[in-house]
Order: structure tokens, then C-alpha cells, then sequence
């Protein structure tokens, strides 16, 4: 049974202070704006490694490939007509393969929306992957 000594963390504050999600205005304060989202948008730990897996390849920089995951988030969520929450969309994001060639890979984001945090009701964006769900 689920008891509260299995909880990570309660609120986004208490994430945010561990590391488990990222503000993405502190990446960089411009990308979640210019790619069209309105509300503060958080990314999680999976969503961050992801993200430096593939710019450590050096194909794409960091600021790119969080740009795709953003503005792929705010095309989908403009397409969102039934209201899914969370929204599943696809990102190709460069990753190496097992034979050591990099590929452009689909990878699967979720996007959900809800509270800011538990005491604070302004809208906001969390982008994950499956393994947060």
C-alpha cells in the first residue's frame, strides 16, 4: 500500500530543490515564450537527460533540442481540440545507437497540465516522459 513514506516530494518546490524538474526559464529564458507557450513550463530528470545525451553528441546544442521539445509541445497543444491531459507527442532527438551510429529517434513527451503547486493555483506545464508517469 502507498504510504507517505513512499512520496518523493509533495510539491513542485520541494521537485525543483531536489532536482527531480527544471524550470525551463532558467535554461534559458527565452525558449518557452518564443516557441508559444503561455504558462510556466517545468521539465522533469528523464526530460533533462535526454536533453544531454543527445547535445553531448554534438550534433545538436542544448538550447536546440530543448527549443524542438518546447515548440513540438506547443504545435501539439494547439492541435489538443478533446482536451487530452496528459498530451502524448513525438520528438526525433539524435541518439547513438548500439553499433555506435547516431540516429535522429522518435521519443515519446507528455505534457501535463494542472498546478503550479499544491498552494499555488496559477497553470503550469510539466513535459515528461513515460517513466514519470
Amino acid at each position: 500500500m502507498f504510504t507517505t513514506e513512499n512520496l518523493i516530494c509533495s510539491t513542485r518546490k520541494d521537485a525543483l530543490a531536489q532536482g527531480l524538474q527544471t524550470d525551463v526559464d532558467t535554461l534559458d529564458p527565452e525558449v518557452r515564450s518564443k516557441a508559444g507557450i503561455l504558462y510556466p513550463a517545468f521539465i522533469t530528470n528523464s526530460v533533462m537527460n535526454i536533453i544531454n545525451e543527445s547535445s553531448a553528441l554534438g550534433i545538436c546544442d542544448f538550447k536546440g533540442i530543448l527549443w524542438d521539445i518546447c515548440y513540438m509541445f506547443a504545435y501539439r497543444a494547439k492541435r489538443n481540440t478533446q482536451n487530452i491531459n496528459p498530451m502524448k507527442y513525438m520528438v526525433y532527438i539524435n541518439k547513438k545507437r548500439y553499433d555506435g551510429s547516431i540516429n535522429a529517434v522518435p521519443i515519446e513527451f507528455y505534457a501535463q497540465m494542472g498546478l503550479m503547486d499544491t498552494n499555488d493555483s496559477k497553470t503550469a506545464i510539466t513535459i515528461m516522459t513515460e517513466r514519470d508517469l
